[in-house]
Parts: structure tokens; sequence; C-alpha cells
């Protein structure tokens, strides 16, 4: 049966529902309810305790504007229902770990402690345990993701100690944090013939090569002309492509 009311305090929102609030979602819905309000016909689903599963956005909007809010209450509804449910808004992979991890599944804890430690996003995370793969992903969102048991961290100290000499250097860092530059900055890394010490050296007279590029293949290849430079051992890029 499907009800209304004003009493927002009696919804509570669960930690496993989304890792963060998107302000601007709701920001979109309140213009939106203000053009011609529907919420009527869409209610926010609960559970027998009141958590919402599906709503919390729309919710946001109604408490804001100060409208009633409709909702149901489904008994049979359960905490992995909320990924089922949640289609209004697509989930990102942030709201995948979250949920996985708040609901004790060992291999996302892990997973998110390894990313919290090397202070990478999860799409740099998943790139470098197994490469731009949509069916990781799937199974990433399905629940079925496994972590790796042992994992180098020498090839991540190294990736920092590198994006440090170049955040020194340039003014707009911020393809820094993108999967294709550290897709490139970790294959250099792991090069059979890499030479991090002439790297590092090479790499702070060289800075301004390090800029916007469209694929990590060309970061690749301006990493490899920085790292061969007046070296003795050299990356030879014919062989790697």
């Amino acid at each position: 049966m499907i009800q209304k009311t004003k009493k927002y305090d009696i919804f509570k929102f669960r930690e496993d529902n989304r890792q963060k609030i998107d302000e601007n979602h709701v920001k979109r819905l309140i213009e939106s309810i203000k053009n011609r309000n529907l919420l009527e016909f869409r209610p926010i689903m609960l559970n027998s305790d009141y958590e919402v599963i599906d709503g919390q956005h729309r919710l946001l909007a109604a408490k804001e504007l100060n409208i009633e809010i409709f909702y149901e209450i489904h008994k049979d509804l359960k905490s992995g229902d909320i990924i089922e449910l949640n289609v209004a808004k697509t989930w990102q992979m942030e709201d995948y770990l979250n949920y996985y991890v708040k609901n004790g599944h060992k291999e996302y804890q892990n997973f998110d402690a390894f990313l919290k430690k090397n202070n990478l996003s999860i799409n740099i995370g998943l790139g470098f345990l197994y490469g731009k793969c949509h069916k990781v992903n799937w199974k990433f969102k399905k629940g079925e993701f496994e972590f790796p048991q042992e994992i180098s961290q020498s090839a991540f100290e190294k990736c920092w100690a590198c994006i440090e000499i170049i955040k020194k250097h340039n003014s707009n860092p911020h393809f820094l944090k993108s999967y294709k530059f550290w897709r490139a900055l970790i294959k250099i890394n792991e090069h059979a013939d890499f030479d991090y010490v002439k790297f590092i050296k090479n790499l702070t007279k060289m800075t301004e090569k390090i800029c916007l590029k469209t694929t990590w293949q060309a970061y690749y290849f301006t990493l490899v002309e920085i790292h061969n430079w007046m070296s003795v051992k050299k990356i030879v890029l014919h062989d790697e492509f």
C-alpha cells in the first residue's frame, strides 16, 4: 500500500546503499519536481525497519521542497535487493564497492584496503590487477570479484615517486590520476630493462614532456623517451607493440 508523509525523520539510510549522495542528482530532481511533481507515481521503497532500499535522492529532494514523499513498505525486501532496485540512477563502481564492503565481503574489503593504502581509484586498481576488461567489471558488480593474494608494493611506490616529481613542475596535473597515465607508468616500471634511478634523474630534467595525452600508449612512448635519454640500458619500443 502506498502511503505519504512529511515526517522525513522516520526514514533510515543504510550505510551499504551508495557510497555517497549525489548532490547534483538531488538538485536535478528538485527542479524536475518543481516543474511537475510525479513522486506519487514513483514511491520510495522501504523494508520493515523503514530503511530506504530505493529512493534516497527522491526523499532528499522532497525534504528540501518540504513536500509529501510517497512510500511503500515491503517486509520481504532484503539488503541484496538494493542493487536490483536502484535503476533510476545507475550505480557507480564506488557504490558497488561500498555495498560489498559494508556487507562483509572479504575480497572487496581487501581490495578497498589495497586502494586506500596506495591512494588509487577503483578504475586504476582494477586496471592494474586485470587490465581494461569488461568481464572483470561485470563480475565486480555481481559480487564475484576475486582479489589476488600477493601484490608487489614496489611498483606503486615508484609510481608515486614519479608523480610527485611531475606535480612539482606541472600546473595542471589532473591527468596524473587517469587510468591511461597509470597504465603507462606501471607498465614501464615493470619492464625488465627499466632503470629506475636513471629514469628519475632524467625525469627531473624533462618533466615538460609529460602532458595530457589521448591514449595510454602515447603516455608510454613519452615515458620511454625520457627513460632512454642518455641511458646505457634502453627500452626498445618495437619489442613492446
